[in-house]
């Protein structure tokens, strides 16, 4: 678990490397989501459904609230660079 000074100081450190790492995930999943075939209806309608969501999601807002410094920020998962991984994890604040 990490302490609330090592998390502000690590999303700051890598704030362009955990926003860069996070919108390229995001690129892959509809990439990959826009690349299923089916012929099965309930696919096709929870395929549109998903790429809907992804229509009306501000990616970056949803991205600004993983950090702690946020105004609106999440109040369960915080946003860590792991520097030995060279990835964005999403870890669970720990219990008070």
């Amino acid at each position: 678990m990490h302490t609330t000074q090592q998390i502000i100081e690590n999303q700051d450190k890598f704030k362009n490397e955990i926003f860069h790492f996070l919108l390229l995930e995001i690129s892959e999943a509809k990439k990959e989501l826009k690349g299923i075939k089916s012929n099965d209806d309930f696919i096709i309608k929870e395929k549109e459904k998903l790429l809907n969501k992804f229509k009306k999601t501000n990616t970056l807002e949803s991205i600004k609230k993983y950090f702690f410094l946020s105004n609106k920020r999440d109040e369960k998962f915080y946003v860590w660079w792991d520097e030995l991984q060279q990835e964005t994890l999403i870890l669970e604040y720990g219990k008070k």
